[in-house]
């Protein structure tokens, strides 16, 4: 499953492109005339905002609740080498989390949502603090949040470090 021409698009202008050109396939756009389509924009929008809450809460199982079953789960991050750059399934995703969440403690700034049918693209950058060293590292991030029947299917974090904890 592709992310969307126009989540494309937002994150070119987000980035300061100047030019850029834009279609819709045509589909999306019947969709949001018609108002079809199992689940709205808006309700998207809500559960997108949703998983930050209860994760800032430290809710890992009604983080869990808001995932299908076979998510696939993804992160594309510069500057950090990482083993896992992917776990696919709500039981591997808590996992993942429980490890990473066990190293480092993270504090996510979400500025931006931008919804359009079954996709949510998040802009916004994070404070992560290891445990182990007290080293610090900051973010900005865009997450785009895949929906299948109201529960998120796909994530994708596309992460630019501003700097890293060796830097410090």
């Amino acid at each position: 499953m592709e992310t969307p021409a126009f989540l494309v698009t937002v994150l070119i202008l987000k980035a300061g492109c100047a030019h850029f050109e834009y279609s819709d396939s045509g589909v999306n756009a019947a969709r949001r005339k018609s108002g079809s389509g199992p689940v709205s924009d808006q309700a998207n929008l809500r559960s997108a905002r949703k998983a930050y809450d209860v994760e800032g809460a430290g809710d890992l199982p009604g983080f869990l609740e808001l995932l299908t079953d076979n998510v696939d789960w993804r992160f594309f991050v510069s500057g950090i080498p990482g083993p896992e750059s992917s776990v696919e399934g709500r039981r591997a995703v808590e996992k993942y989390l429980i490890s990473l969440f066990g190293a480092l403690v993270v504090r996510f700034f979400p500025a931006e949502f931008i919804a359009d049918a079954n996709s949510v693209l998040v802009l916004g950058s994070e404070h992560v603090r290891l445990r182990s060293s007290g080293g610090t590292l900051d973010a900005n991030w865009a997450h785009v949040f895949t929906f299948r029947d109201g529960l998120i299917a796909r994530f994708r974090e596309y992460s630019d470090t501003i700097d890293r904890p060796e830097d410090r």
